[in-house]
């Protein structure tokens, strides 16, 4: 991405983004090394502080989404353990139960099957 900035005497600079800016990696060009005048130089500076302000906040933001994430990945698997060890406490329950009802004697054919 590019900038387009002027100076007070009217001189247009194109300036790639990821050069004046790479304060966002720590390393600053030194003041008056590109040739700027001192007023755009202190503006780009600024807007420098804006964008890595900016990048830090989106950031936290991430880390922020990242966790409750983990926690509704945490919660999901809670929930489907406690609802496999529901099922199986009923389907237990009901071969217990289905094991104590003797079937009517009328039900077994002529070997006495069911």
């Amino acid at each position: 991405m590019y900038s387009k900035q002027s100076d007070v005497k009217g001189t247009v600079h194109i300036i790639k983004c990821g050069y004046i800016f790479s304060g966002i990696t720590g390393a600053l060009p030194q003041p008056g090394a590109l040739g700027l005048s001192p007023e755009l130089n202190r503006s780009l500076q600024l807007k420098c502080e804006d964008i890595q302000l900016e990048a830090q906040r989106q950031l936290e933001q991430i880390h922020q989404k990242e966790e409750l994430v983990k926690q509704y990945c945490f919660q999901i698997q809670e929930t489907k353990l406690k609802h496999r060890k529901i099922r199986a406490t009923e389907a237990g329950a009901v071969d217990q139960a289905a094991g104590r009802v003797k079937p009517h004697p009328e039900c077994r054919d002529a070997h006495g099957h069911l």
